[in-house]
């Protein structure tokens, strides 16, 4: 049914300029928006608007409604067919894809083929499932809150998907009741339980299925690759323009309450461990995500000077794994798949992996964050030095390394290497001579998953 969306590098979409007929429906859709929906409005309008002002990119590239975290793309045969109230639901789903980032989470899982779960599990990517997954959750949440009127077409499953979740949570769900334990993914009305009794959530195998709206690569719409659109977005700056939308519908009382808690559960890093981290590593690097070298465009056209987005927020990062047994491959993955999204954060150049033990095992370029990845050896000692070693013979200078192990080591410590550490320890109440030391809780040992 739709047509061919693939990204091709250089390829703006082509804008087309609304109807006399479309025109005014469409200053009702905005009106009825920033009437209602203060919360999401304020945020659609600082953070996804274009050069020319304008709100929403329509086009015919596409059958339906779009996003790329950026911009909404809708086709506006599609858009119009709808009434008002649809109209309304339809464009906050899109701006929430965007608060959440969510095209570039998927963009990210794709690559890596995995998701990677703080409690070590570990599910295959499946990008229809995460598509619908997303779609599920953004809908339980304005039907929560009472936005607009849903479109018949929209994923909602409310008796297994609230809007309390997060992407990764929705998609474990959908995942487990999705695909029979040792059987092909369920695609017809022949096989709707699974073994367990479970009821098997049924995904079409046509193209279009329960969705109104697809997810792009970031940057897809606008001739941009991936790579370019993520490191143009700052997260802290939507994070600050969703904060300053909440306080101010707070202040008018017209910010729902489960909203509120849905903003905040998907800003906030989970656990301790994890904020301690992204501190330690923002403090290390000293630096910011932006550049007075040269002003935003954007803000420029509109008279007011910004610092544009820096590419990379840090020159060499190094990430070294201790895979001497004293951490088990459940907690490993658990540390591996938080660090990778907190690196994310930064956007290092350069990323160094090393696992050893007594000796080094591995030692490489990472093309991704979400490369991260170590096997746990078992048997043998610890010791320190090889790791720092290699970075000084291949004449690094990291901006920060961060080493994974429960601190117990042949031997005395390495010196201080004069750049900045994060020893992430699995032992509490220990500390390393030198750098930052942040305990990290293990995971208890699942031995059906070695």
């Amino acid at each position: 049914m739709y047509k061919d969306f693939s990204p091709v590098a250089g390829d703006i979409w082509p804008k087309i300029k609304l109807t006399t007929a479309h025109a005014k429906p469409w200053e009702e859709t905005r009106a009825a928006a920033l009437w209602a929906l203060p919360y999401i409005t304020d945020v659609w309008y600082a953070m996804m608007v274009d050069r020319n002002g304008e709100t929403a990119w329509f086009t015919d590239k596409i059958e339906t409604a779009a996003t790329d975290d950026k911009y909404m793309y809708i086709n506006p045969v599609f858009l119009f067919g709808h009434p008002l109230e649809e109209r309304v639901f339809i464009c906050a789903h899109e701006v929430l894809h965007c608060i959440f980032n969510h095209c570039g989470l998927m963009y990210a899982l794709g690559k890596e083929g995995k998701v990677r779960y703080s409690d070590g599990d570990v599910l295959p990517y499946i990008h229809k499932l995460m598509n619908i997954a997303m779609d599920c959750l953004i809908n339980a949440m304005l039907v929560d809150a009472d936005v607009g009127g849903k479109p018949d077409s929209a994923w909602y499953l409310p008796e297994i998907i609230d809007g309390n979740m997060n992407a990764l949570e929705a998609y474990r769900i959908l995942y487990k009741r999705w695909k029979q334990p040792g059987k092909r993914p369920c695609k017809s009305d022949d096989d709707k339980e699974g073994s367990d009794g479970m009821e098997i959530i049924l995904i079409p195998s046509d193209e279009t299925g329960q969705s109104f709206d697809i997810h792009l690569e970031p940057g897809q719409g606008r001739g941009l690759s991936p790579a370019q659109a993520e490191a143009e977005r700052n997260p802290q700056e939507w994070d600050d323009a969703v904060m300053s939308a909440m306080q101010s519908a707070r202040a008018a009382g017209r910010l729902p309450g489960n909203m509120e808690r849905i903003f905040k559960l998907n800003m906030e890093v989970p656990t301790p461990w994890q904020d301690l981290m992204m501190i330690s590593v923002s403090q290390g690097i000293g630096r910011e995500g932006h550049s007075w070298a040269h002003l935003d465009g954007e803000f420029a056209i509109r008279g007011i000077g910004f610092p544009s987005r820096v590419r990379h927020g840090c020159n060499c990062a190094v990430v070294v794994a201790d895979t001497s047994g004293s951490i088990n491959q459940q907690t490993m993955n658990m540390f591996m798949s938080n660090i990778a999204v907190i690196l994310s954060q930064v956007h290092p150049k350069e990323l160094w992996f090393c696992d050893c033990d007594t000796q080094i095992y591995n030692w490489g370029l990472l093309d991704n964050v979400y490369d991260l990845e170590s096997k746990v050896r078992g048997g043998g000692g610890t010791s320190f030095h090889p790791p720092f070693q290699k970075v000084e013979e291949e004449g690094l200078t990291p901006e920060i390394l961060i080493y994974f192990t429960d601190l117990e080591c042949w031997g005395a410590f390495p010196d201080d290497p004069g750049y900045p550490v994060i020893w992430a320890c699995i032992i509490p109440e220990v500390s390393a001579p030198y750098g930052t030391t942040i305990y990290v809780p293990p995971l208890k040992e699942d031995p059906e998953t070695l």
